[in-house]
């Protein structure tokens, strides 16, 4: 996070949709990571009630929120997006809290189904 230039916390986001649940969304990202100029944003979300899942079990778990925040970020206009999830209550042996990451591009884009 702290090789880009502009890091966010607690980013808001409201988002126009035509859904059965209502008419926008809206939520603000944890942390947001960009550079001037680029079209690549990272967007981290500190998890907790992981605890006890396993690496496959937590991507699963974010798989369909990683999805919602990459496609509010490339309607945005990025091109490319990281979502990485940090499990705070989860230690992957060296003191660093386990994460996963998803990865979205135009060959990857979210999937919103």
């Amino acid at each position: 996070a702290l090789s880009h230039a502009l890091v966010r916390p607690e980013v808001p986001f409201f988002k126009a949709v035509d859904s059965q649940y209502g008419q926008y969304v809206e939520g603000a990202i944890d942390l947001l990571c960009t550079d001037p100029g680029s079209d690549e944003a990272l967007v981290i979300d500190y998890k907790t009630g992981d605890a006890g899942l396993t690496l496959d079990e937590i991507y699963a778990r974010h798989e369909m929120q990683a999805n919602f925040y990459a496609w509010v970020m490339m309607n945005q206009g990025y091109k490319r997006v990281t979502c990485t999830f940090v499990c705070v209550e989860q230690d992957r042996g060296d003191g660093q809290p386990v994460s996963v990451s998803y990865n979205f591009d135009n060959l990857t884009p979210p999937r919103m189904t």
